[in-house]
């Protein structure tokens, strides 16, 4: 009996292995990176993700995530705050340390960066503090509900102390549309609206974003961008203009696969007439 008891429990935690999962990817770069008058200097960081999920007899996914972050062995690993999430396939609910609706669901993030790491995101049109997942800390604990419907999906997020969210995406063809709002009020951004808009036109593909930003105190502005992203040469051209809190910002670069995972990298960027640029190797495992 002992025997037969010992063989059903070992069959049970195989089955429930099974039925889970968990894994384990990363990113890595490294690079040059000189900013302004400074002198150029070597940049580096390496992300591992942790992703756990798994499956309820009744049909529910549901899952968590964390990250371990490494930016230099002064500063040494930092872990995320985490994330745990259960869906329906078509309802989502998220607590934790993710992004809010606007990112999840308006698109702010289609006006495509260049560089190997961002160059200062001056791409970026929302000047309000819109919530977002944090890599080094443990982040806002903000709770999510995402609705994904054929072509349409929808975000709404709050709680905990974070600014309401609402974030609306959808595409019609080859058009992808998208639309955010932030209540504001928690932090000194304030909120605002952000629209944005995609289309391949003569196998390139463009981008446009504009954000009106109302913050807690002072006037009111309006941030816009437009990039664009090109296949040439065996990779893609990447370019933007954009005007945010009255700066203007420009930036170039090309990303060229190596395969495997791995791709070179180099932009140029100037951000309110501070130019800065980078060049080196991104890595996906």
């Amino acid at each position: 009996m002992k025997k037969v008891l010992l063989a059903t429990s070992a069959l049970a935690l195989v089955a429930g292995a099974a039925a889970a999962e968990v894994s384990v990817s990363g990113t890595a770069r490294m690079g040059i990176l000189q900013v302004g008058t400074g002198a150029a200097a070597t940049t580096y960081r390496t992300r591992i993700n942790f992703s756990l999920s798994g499956e309820t007899d009744g049909g529910l996914t549901f899952g968590a995530f964390t990250r371990v972050n490494i930016n230099n062995a002064a500063t040494g690993p930092n872990f995320s705050g985490s994330r745990v999430f259960v869906s329906n396939g078509t309802f989502t609910l998220t607590v934790g340390n993710a992004d809010g609706a606007v990112n999840a669901a308006s698109g702010v993030w289609s006006v495509p960066s260049v560089g190997l790491t961002g160059l200062g995101f001056g791409n970026m049109v929302t000047g309000f503090t819109q919530t977002t997942f944090t890599s080094t800390a443990a982040g806002a604990n903000v709770v999510r509900l995402d609705m994904s419907m054929g072509n349409i999906k929808a975000s709404v997020s709050g709680g905990n102390g974070n600014d309401t969210e609402i974030g609306v995406g959808f595409s019609l063809g080859n058009v992808n549309l998208g639309i955010g709002y932030d209540s504001g009020g928690n932090g000194t951004g304030g909120g605002g609206t952000v629209v944005t808009a995609g289309f391949d036109l003569a196998g390139a593909n463009i981008t446009v974003a504009a954000g009106n930003i109302t913050p807690n105190a002072g006037a009111a502005t309006t941030n816009w961008a437009i990039g664009l992203k090109y296949g040439i040469g065996g990779g893609s051209l990447l370019a933007y203009a954009a005007s945010v809190g009255g700066a203007s910002n420009y930036g170039i670069g090309y990303n060229y696969s190596l395969g495997g995972g791995a791709t070179v990298k180099v932009g140029v960027a100037s951000l309110g007439g501070t130019t800065r640029w980078d060049a080196g190797i991104g890595m996906k495992f």
